[in-house]
């Protein structure tokens, strides 16, 4: 036999099973051989015969994407190629649908109609073209392009670098799929693989090491600070970050406590039969009819599944907004040992609503989907009620919000209770970087970057901009959300509003634009009405140390995913943010190596209409 691992097969297989089982093991990284053999036995074992394992040797060769197997020169030259054809592709509907269209509407066109259905036509055309490339980047396991506009997503669908980057992310997330698929997630390896877990720390490694080599430079008085320091200073520091998130937190409640309203904790997951640990996932067939039905795949990938949450949930807002009701509060996205993923939404509301908003969310998550599934009633979406005698309900989101970020007091963890959350923590940070998942999202509530920029106002500003400074140099939440318009105003028609620019190149005087023609854009400030506060007038640029080489504007939203406009240690600020709670004993969020403090720079944490 070809492989080692064969040699621990139950049966001695002929020939051509042989031949079948080595192609498997050949398609995929020998982390892979020993638990896909021991399926195989589990299959012989539980039916007594080959049709059911070789069968599931079939679902996996189907399963198993190209890319997992590839190294960094070969997932380029398959990104070119992909973008290539995907070109073609798009090429060929714009022609087909071109051919199809104007033939149809020629009647039409010959009595005079043309002005009137020309754009018409134009845009079937160009969104028929579009909806092709998506489905062939789908088709290779990818999602679809983001951008900012419908150009730049279309140009995205045929760049080798977009595929490129897209090929690299799907390929680290189809090996801890693949490591679902077959039982590998558990006790043992929790949330990630062993192997995953190590690839994403050796990457943070080598990202602080290349963090460490740079500096942030500015334009207009070339005063310099340390790139690293600076950062870790920031709320790109995830000590920070919990600060200011429980920070939040607290001001809810303050707000509800002062509007008599009532907090509610949500769990919501995910169907049984899509948790990796269920019996029915994975690789199933149906063999009452005797006749050979293939690999049925019943797999919920980890982003198929955030997905079917999040939109579940968009659905539940929309529902809310019928009977009068706009919830705020914080949702922290979470892993069950096995990769699966699952929320909890804790909110705010009217104490009379509690009762109908809860059975929305369990009209949404339960009734529609299985709903007599085993257990379903009990743990699909569970709604536990804010008590007091028990505790602030901050307190309760205090402890979901410290696991998922820095593990602060939250002691054993709830997915594994013979270890601690801070030992389990980096996987499960390793989890949502590999899916890509946001842990931590806002709902409701004002919109967190306004009260940043009005934190780095110090002069006295006028009208209704003055007020808000007021409250957010004093830690006011209540008054800030109150006079943003309170829980029931939706963002858009918040008083105040950020206030974007375009980046411009100084040599040339144009407006800067990406690799896909898209504007790039930036927050400057501040805006109510006709007022208008710049709160950000320099320009900093991030340079080696060693060389004085500039890096590009995108260094820091490739290597840690925030955005260089948006970095701006200008206006320090010298006190705590939002409260300080001597009970949790938090650090100032903003305090930077040597005790001085700093500017918050990131802008969103917020997921509002």
């Amino acid at each position: 036999m070809g492989y080692p691992d064969m040699k621990a097969l139950q049966i001695k297989p002929d020939s051509m099973t042989a031949l079948h089982i080595e192609k498997t093991l050949g398609m995929v990284p020998k982390f892979f051989h020993s638990p896909i053999i021991k399926a195989y036995n589990d299959k012989i074992e539980e039916y007594h015969r080959e049709r059911e394992a070789n069968l599931f040797m079939l679902g996996v060769q189907e399963y198993v994407p190209e890319v997992l197997m590839l190294d960094k020169e070969e997932i380029k030259r398959l990104a070119k190629r992909l973008s290539l054809q995907n070109k073609k592709n798009m090429e060929q509907a714009f022609c087909e649908a071109t051919l199809f269209l104007f033939t149809a509407y020629k009647p039409f066109l010959e009595l005079g109609c043309f002005p009137f259905l020309l754009d018409g036509i134009q845009k079937k055309i160009k969104e028929y073209a579009y909806i092709i490339g998506v489905n062939f980047a789908l088709s290779h396991h990818l999602s679809a392009p983001k951008g900012s506009t419908k150009q730049g997503r279309e140009k995205r669908l045929s760049c080798k670098i977009w595929w490129c980057n897209q090929l690299e992310a799907s390929k680290k997330r189809e090996f801890e799929e693949l490591s679902r698929v077959l039982g590998i997630l558990g006790r043992d390896q929790m949330y990630v693989t062993n192997l995953g877990h190590a690839f994403q720390k050796q990457k943070e490694e080598n990202t602080r090491e290349n963090l460490a080599s740079k500096e942030i430079v500015c334009e207009e008085t070339g005063e310099k600070l340390d790139l690293l320091e600076f950062l870790d200073g920031s709320l790109a520091n995830p000590a920070n970050k919990f600060s200011e998130l429980y920070g939040v937190a607290k001001g809810f409640e303050a707000y509800a406590k002062k509007n008599d309203h009532k907090g509610v904790m949500l769990t919501i997951t995910l169907p049984g039969f899509q948790h990796a640990n269920s019996e029915k996932f994975g690789f199933e067939f149906e063999d009452q009819s005797g006749e050979e039905n293939g690999a049925k795949k019943i797999q919920t990938r980890v982003r198929e599944g955030q997905a079917q949450l999040s939109n579940g949930w968009n659905r539940c807002t929309t529902a809310f907004k019928y009977i009068g009701v706009y919830p705020y509060g914080q949702r922290v996205v979470e892993s069950h040992l096995d990769g699966t993923v699952h929320w909890h939404v804790g909110i705010f509301l009217p104490k009379d609503k509690i009762s109908e908003v809860t059975d929305i969310v369990k009209n949404e998550f339960l009734s529609k989907v299985t709903p007599d599934e085993k257990g379903a009633k009990k743990h699909r979406v569970t709604a536990v009620e804010e008590d007091h005698k028990k505790g602030a309900f901050s307190s309760y989101m205090f402890k979901y919000l410290s696991k998922t970020l820095e593990a602060y007091g939250v002691g054993a963890d709830d997915e594994a209770p013979d270890e601690d959350a801070k030992n389990t923590m980096p996987r499960a940070k390793s989890w949502a970087s590999i899916h890509g998942i946001r842990r931590v999202q806002m709902v409701g509530g004002a919109s967190i970057g306004v009260w940043r920029e009005l934190r780095r106002c110090k002069d006295k500003l006028s009208g209704v901009l003055e007020d808000a400074r007021i409250c957010a140099n004093s830690n006011d939440w209540v008054g800030y959300f109150e006079l943003q318009g309170g829980h029931e105003e939706p963002q858009r028609k918040h008083k105040i509003q950020r206030l974007s620019s375009e980046k411009v190149d100084k040599d040339t005087g144009e407006i800067k634009t990406n690799r896909y023609g898209e504007k790039i854009k930036y927050t400057k400030g501040i805006k109510s009405g006709d007022l208008r506060v710049i709160t950000r007038t320099k320009t900093w640029v991030i340079k080696d140390k060693a060389t004085g080489e500039t890096e590009s504007d995108d260094f820091l939203s490739t290597t840690i995913g925030i955005d260089l406009l948006e970095v701006n240690p200008e206006n320090t600020i010298d006190y705590p943010f939002f409260y300080d709670d001597p009970d949790l004993n938090l650090p100032n969020p903003f305090l930077r190596i040597g005790g001085q403090s700093c500017d918050p720079w990131t802008i969103n944490s917020n997921s509002r209409e």
